[in-house]
Parts: C-alpha cells; structure tokens; sequence
C-alpha cells in the first residue's frame, strides 16, 4: 500500500514564489550560512594566539632582569668553595643548571646502589641525597627570610646530627629522587620570583653576613659539589 503523501499546497510551492525561494536558499540567508559568518563576523577571523603572545611577553620581560655582577655576593669563607664551583652570569641559570645535572646523574642510580657508601662511616647515596635536600630547604628559607628584610639571626645546623635522624632508609630510592625534584623545582620558582632589590637584601645566618644572591649560587654550588662526589667516589669504576 503506498504510503499517504501529504496534500502539496500550490501557495508554498518554491517556484511560483520568488519570495519563498529568496527566503528558502541557504547560500542567501547568512544567519544559516557558517561561512558566511565567518566573512561577516569579524570576532570568527582567524587570530593569533592570546596565550603565545603573553608567553612572549612574559619570556621578554623574564629575560630583561638586570644581571647582578657575581662581585656583589655576600658570602662567608667557607661557603665561596661553593660559589666558585659554578661559573653562570644568575644564581638562577646557576639553580636550573645544577638541577639538571645533578637530576640526570641520579636517575642513573638504581635502588640497589643507592644504599652503597664508599668507605665505612661515610653516608650511603641515599644518606647523600637526603642531606642535599635537607641543605637546600634551610638555604631556600634563608633566602625567602631575608628577602622579605626580616632581619631575625638565623642559625645554623649540624649536618652530620640532621643525617644520623633523618630516617633515609625509610623512604624509597624513586621517592626519594621525586622529593628532590620537586625541591629543587620549588627553589628554581623562589629565586626566578626575586627581582634585584630582593636579591641584594642581606641576613645572618650562621652568625656570618650572607645575602640572597650568594645564598643561590652557594645552593647550586653545593649541588655541583656533591654531584661531583657522586662520580668520582660512589659511581667511579675500580
């Protein structure tokens, strides 16, 4: 049975009415048109990037901070072995660079070996890496200190007393490589976040003059100081 079509009703018939086939082609109604809007709307034109172009800008301005010359660190005696040991123009190119390096050698230390100390009473990789993390949470404090001129004396720490509590052992080798990395990331933000004034602003610690500027580059030179104990001592070939 054919089905029932409905009854065609010669008023709407398209072709015996120009209006409903000016109103009924798609390519003339530009509300229905998509490219059409695109040609008619200006807001529809392709544009540039808004979050490239603030990247740009927020590189540019990163890039235009003022070098401090290395001549204006304050720093004690015992810490310029530390200073010296890195030769970068910033304290944070010195921070980025240290942290990739030292990250790389790390990674290439398995679970077995991080428990390997060189000789007896020296500390285990993990005992290692546990202090330089330990080191540079009280650096990276010092430095917020005193750039927020807090002139509170801060003192110092036994390194060998910090060691012995730490408890190394009970965390992980792989976890203990992920909390240096987000240690150092948060250092890396801290010292990129400082601008010249902050940089300059001295405190004592230790009961010796240091300011935020000596207080990154001794950071990274104590980075590259361990690094280079990591090599020629734990991962040496006999």
């Amino acid at each position: 049975m054919p089905e029932n079509k409905p009854e065609s009703k010669p008023k709407n018939n398209p072709k015996s009415d120009p209006k409903s086939k000016t109103n009924n082609n798609p390519k003339s109604n530009s509300k229905s048109n998509p490219k059409s809007n695109l040609k008619s709307n200006p807001e529809n034109k392709p544009k540039s990037n808004p979050k490239s172009k603030t990247k740009s800008k927020t590189k540019s301005k990163s890039e235009s901070k003022p070098i401090i010359s290395r001549s204006r660190i304050i720093a004690a005696e015992y810490y310029q072995k530390y200073v010296q040991a890195t030769n970068e123009a910033t304290a944070i190119q010195a921070i980025k660079k240290s942290s990739a390096q030292l990250e790389k050698t790390i990674s290439k230390i398995s679970r077995k070996k991080s428990s390997y100390a060189y000789a007896a009473g020296k500390w285990t990789l993990h005992e290692l890496l546990r202090h330089v993390i330990d080191t540079e949470r009280v650096f990276a404090y010092r430095a917020l200190s005193f750039s927020r001129k807090d002139q509170t004396p801060l003192p110092s720490f036994d390194q060998d007393h910090w060691a012995e509590n730490a408890n190394a052992g009970q965390l992980g080798w792989d976890e203990l490589k992920k909390e240096f990395k987000a240690v150092r990331k948060s250092t890396e933000f801290l010292f990129a976040s400082f601008n010249e004034e902050q940089l300059l602003q001295v405190g004592s610690a230790s009961g010796n003059p240091i300011n935020v500027l000596g207080l990154g580059f001794v950071i990274a030179g104590h980075r590259v100081h361990h690094q280079k104990i990591i090599k020629e001592k734990y991962l040496a070939k006999k």
